[in-house]
């Protein structure tokens, strides 16, 4: 039995006469999408402009009507989207993964209680306690609350603390 010879322009035919294609404005914003999205990018687009820009070219919608603003805008998102994804998954394949690391087998020896720990217990600078007021004060800190023995910061004899 030999092969089936098929031809591409024939093939390429009978699948845009089909149920369920795509337009073929939406095609062309596929196949010039890099182009089209530089000039996106560059003007921003006048959806009303550019479908009668299409329609006057000889686009028309899926069923064959005039095109509308927000079809074409539809037809571009849509446009995006798919070659996104076309990108995404070459990107993926073209990747390597590296191959899964195998686990080593555990020492059937069992450990001995001299062996060097590998974490130790830490202590803190200046035992834990933070830095005390004086300290700041003495460092110079402007944050450092004021101390309470500073002559400056008592009340003169005979004045009354709190409301009257």
């Amino acid at each position: 039995m030999t092969p089936a010879t098929l031809d591409l322009d024939d093939l390429r035919n009978a699948m845009a006469t089909s149920i369920g294609h795509r337009t073929p404005l939406m095609v062309w914003m596929i196949t010039h999408h890099d182009e089209f999205a530089e000039l996106v990018t560059i003007h921003r687009p006048d959806w009303t402009a550019l479908s009668a820009y299409f329609a006057n070219a000889g686009f028309k919608a899926r069923d064959g009507a005039v095109l509308k603003p927000e079809t074409t805008r539809t037809y571009w998102l849509r446009a995006r989207r798919l070659v996104a994804k076309q990108r995404t998954a070459a990107r993926r394949a073209a990747f390597k993964f590296p191959p899964p690391v195998q686990p080593t087998p555990a020492p059937s020896a069992a450990p001995t209680d001299t062996a060097e720990p590998k974490f130790k217990f830490a202590s803190l600078r200046n035992g834990g306690r933070g830095v005390s007021a004086e300290e700041l004060r003495a460092l110079g800190d402007p944050s450092a609350p004021a101390d309470p023995n500073d002559p400056r910061w008592r009340l003169p004899p005979g004045t009354k603390t709190g409301p009257p």
